[in-house]
């Protein structure tokens, strides 16, 4: 049996994180991400750990959340994963129709020893 490669291992992780945003599911979210998470959103707001989960669980509806021609690069310990992200999302019981972001994302990854975390996450809104 062979072991899933580095970008396999991310791209499974940012899959699991993306359905977990779309859920709200913060048991899961919570074990993606580190404790000392920087999240830069496309307004440029920036989150700590426990405000994008609060965000995700308190704030936020997502319809669907998906990823385009995401590419990994492997620093040892370190990974770097960019590419397009999509979201159809609206805040919660603000009456708003769904709105439709399209951004294009940087996340960095680190190795734990309870697998790979993201520390790091950069999105810049894109046409």
């Amino acid at each position: 049996m062979t072991t899933a490669s580095v970008a396999e291992q991310i791209l499974s992780r940012e899959q699991m994180r993306c359905k977990a945003v779309m859920a709200a599911d913060i048991e899961t979210l919570s074990g993606l991400v580190a404790s000392d998470l920087v999240h830069v959103h496309v307004t440029a707001r920036v989150n700590t750990r426990d405000e994008y989960l609060d965000g995700i669980k308190s704030r936020s509806e997502y319809k669907s959340v998906t990823r385009e021609d995401m590419k990994v690069r492997d620093y040892g310990d370190i990974a770097v994963a960019t590419g397009i992200l999509i979201n159809v999302h609206r805040l919660q019981n603000m009456g708003e129709d769904w709105r439709t972001t399209r951004a294009f994302v940087t996340q960095v990854w680190k190795r734990t020893p309870d697998g790979w975390k993201q520390v790091s996450f950069q999105a810049t809104k894109v046409a």
